[in-house]
């Protein structure tokens, strides 16, 4: 599903300018030096870079969005991935404080699957902290990406590279380039009969629910719970308790033509152009079906940062208490609070980080704050980088002196 493209980006960025004025100009520097490096790999495209520092943000961006050399902006729309779970974690917060749902009310409440009293001992804090013993993602899921996969390169081999009689070597490389998406994504066919159908095929993991154990297939359930209570889509939920409330205009699960032509084209780790990926309206949109852009995720950061001081102090508060702590010794000082991940470095909890981050074929993101220093910042990439991107998050929040 993707072609070789090598190019050499160049950087663009437009924070030497009075949008930096009050800024750490020591931490400024450092922001821009590890952007433009990252961005200049061949395999790399476009950076987009939200920072903000007590009352003050700004943006950043570097590199090139496409081919034809142009320069990504703040209303480019960028997949988000599973950044969406903290967007969930935040539906789920408001519910709390505003209608008073029990965060420990049992799943199967909720639930309209023959099999729902297995749930009796699933919360709906556990969806939100990966605890509910539920499976990341599912065979159901991960069937039809399979099957799409194997199908493309079986006709690409033999309506393509046979009849052009290449060498063996090449028509063995996509077997083994597993990291290549396919051309069904994995969420465009996973609606609501299927996530009922694994949440009958599977039993929550008892040992589990006492751990950290990453789920889609959790969170996104947590979403739709939410936004069926309500008798509304996933969509409709998020728009009529977030993003219309603080003018996140441009974020959301669909895209208006304006949003689409402004598209960030997603490529995958070797800078390899594919397709976006689509979920489909009642799956688990919740766990990773969130776009939006660079302006907007500027205001969700501040909100972050500032919520705890607003009229909402309370439903963000309780979003970014913790709820569980990692006793795992492999995962040392990772706590969740809803939907968001906490990391408590060693001897220093003053420092805690609060961040996620997101990646869907072609299209990594991160985003991280430190409320002790009222610092954050975010990081959308229309590159599958994800762990490159989400390091490069922690460096710079570490940078900052």
């Amino acid at each position: 599903m993707k072609q070789l493209i090598i190019s050499t980006l160049v950087l663009f960025s437009f924070c030497k300018n009075s949008k930096c004025q009050g800024f750490d100009t020591r931490w400024i520097d450092q922001v821009e030096t590890d952007s433009r490096s990252f961005t200049r790999k061949i395999n790399s495209r476009a950076l987009v870079v939200g920072i903000f520092e007590n009352g003050q943000d700004s943006l950043l961006t570097f590199g090139r969005i496409n081919l034809l050399g142009r320069k990504p902006d703040g209303e480019d729309v960028f997949q988000i991935g599973s950044v969406s779970k903290t967007f969930t974690g935040y539906l789920l917060a408001k519910a709390i404080v505003d209608d008073g749902i029990d965060v420990h009310s049992p799943v199967s409440d909720f639930l309209q699957i023959k099999g729902k009293e297995k749930y009796g001992n699933t919360s709906l804090l556990s969806l939100s902290t990966h605890t509910s013993g539920l499976p990341n993602n599912t065979i159901t899921l991960l069937t039809p990406t399979f099957i799409s996969y194997v199908g493309a390169i079986i006709a690409f081999n033999q309506f393509v590279l046979t009849p052009l009689e290449v060498s063996q070597w090449i028509i063995d490389v996509p077997w083994k380039i597993a990291f290549i998406p396919p051309p069904i994504p994995f969420f465009s066919m996973y609606g609501k009969k299927s996530v009922n159908f694994d949440l009958n095929l599977y039993n929550p993991n008892q040992k589990k629910q006492s751990e950290f154990h990453y789920s889609n297939l959790g969170m996104g359930l947590l979403g739709q719970i939410l936004a069926e209570r309500k008798g509304l889509t996933y969509e409709e939920l998020l728009k009529s308790d977030l993003t219309e409330k603080f003018g996140l205009n441009n974020t959301g699960i669909s895209l208006a033509k304006k949003q689409k032509r402004n598209f960030a084209t997603p490529h995958n780790i070797l800078g390899i152009r594919t397709l976006r990926t689509k979920f489909k309206q009642g799956g688990i949109e919740g766990a990773g079906g969130i776009r939006s852009t660079g302006n907007d995720m500027l205001k969700y950061l501040r909100l972050q940062l500032e919520g705890v001081d607003s009229s909402d102090s309370l439903i963000f508060k309780t979003l970014q208490k913790s709820y569980f702590v990692s006793e795992n010794p492999k995962q040392t000082g990772l706590e969740m609070g809803i939907g968001w991940i906490k990391y408590n470095p060693p001897g220093d909890s003053d420092h805690t980080i609060i961040w996620h981050n997101g990646q869907i074929a072609g299209s990594s993101a991160f985003i991280g704050f430190i409320p002790d220093q009222k610092i954050g910042i975010f990081i959308l990439s229309n590159n599958g980088r994800a762990k490159k991107i989400t390091k490069l998050g922690f460096k710079l929040l570490r940078e900052y002196k």
